[in-house]
Formats: C-alpha cells, structure tokens, sequence
C-alpha cells in the first residue's frame, strides 16, 4: 500500500460523467418563389434552422445545470444532500468515511470521519448554494459549493481535509500545495489517496 506525502498528477482513476442530450424539434420555413433561386432559398433556410436548434440546445443545457441551494446534510467529505438532491463536490477528492490516515506521529485515525465532521461543522445550519457542472456517471450533480461566498471545495482542500481532484480540475492545485506546504490536516502525516483506497477496498 502506496502511503503518500506529496501530490502526484497521475495518480488519478479515469472517471466519465454523463451529460444529457438535448434534441430540439426545429422546423424552417422555406418559401417558394416563381422568379427567385430555389437553391439559394433552401440554402437559408437550412442555415436558419440550424442556428434555432443550436440556440435552443445551448439555453436547455444551461437551464439543465444551474444551482442547487437549500440546508445540506453531509454524507462524506466531499458529497452533499440538498433538497434530495445528491452532490460531489467538484475539483476536489476527500478520504472515504472507512479510511484510515496516520498523523504526524504515526498513529492512525480516521481520516475520512474527520474530514466529513469537519465539513458538516463548517456548515451548520447555514444555506449552501452548489452551482451544478455536469452529472457523473452516478447521477450525483458535480457542483462547486458556496457558504455565503466562500467556496467550500477550496476551503476542503486549502485545509488539508481533501486533495485536489487533478484528473478532472487543476483549479485547486495551489490550495493542495498550500495546505502540503503547511502540513495541514492529512499532510500532517501519511495517507493513501482516496481514490487508490477505493480501488483497494
């Protein structure tokens, strides 16, 4: 078993999300004209239609993702329940609630439960907003997480209780290598990663 102390960018599982197609019915009129080119009056046609559907499968998949906002339950450290909803955390990949960290002295402790009570005590009661980016292969909304404006996936992985999610996002990076740099939360010892973890158990 492979106990890190530093990011490795290859680390990572290959993980593919599923994102829903959209098949707009799009009809364009032609007209017909006894003097005019017909060729050159289908040609705009089809170009006019052609601009409807890709108009209305741009608004429907942004009206697919939007925001998911309301009181969350934390289930693990990196996934939330809001309104029924399921949601990981984007960017970002936290010790699984069986997993087993050592700290700085070697002894072990359940990293994973820390990370989620940390998360879950962050929170409170307070309204979370997770702005949704694309579905995984689960169902779960991939989100960025906000408390009030803090983003929370930052805030996971800037304090040690999460890495940062390379295979899918580099933008917390520097937060993993702040929190390295500061031996904070699992950096303080010796951990697997999560996703090696779970390919193991």
């Amino acid at each position: 078993m492979a106990l890190l102390r530093a990011p490795c960018a290859s680390r990572l599982p290959t993980r593919r999300g599923r994102s829903c197609a959209f098949k707009p019915v799009c009809h364009a009129s032609m007209e017909r004209s006894g003097s005019g080119s017909g060729a050159a009056t289908l040609g705009r046609a089809v170009l006019a239609g052609v601009a409807s559907c890709l108009v209305l499968a741009s608004s429907a998949n942004a009206t697919a993702l939007g925001v998911i906002s309301g009181q969350a339950r934390v289930v693990d450290g990196d996934t939330l329940v809001i309104n029924g909803e399921r949601i990981r955390l984007y960017g970002v990949d936290a010790p699984e609630s069986a997993q087993q960290c050592k700290d700085a002295k070697g002894a072990p402790y359940a990293c994973g439960l820390v990370s989620k009570d940390a998360l879950d005590k962050k929170i409170g009661k307070a309204p979370v907003a997770c702005e949704v980016k694309d579905k995984d292969q689960y169902g779960r909304n991939v989100s960025v997480c906000r408390l009030g404006s803090e983003d929370l996936n930052g805030w996971l992985v800037n304090n040690g209780y999460a890495v940062s999610y390379r295979q899918y996002s580099k933008d917390y990076i520097p937060a993993e290598d702040a929190a390295h740099a500061a031996r904070k939360g699992i950096w303080a010892g010796e951990f697997q990663v999560p996703s090696e973890w779970r390919k193991q158990n």
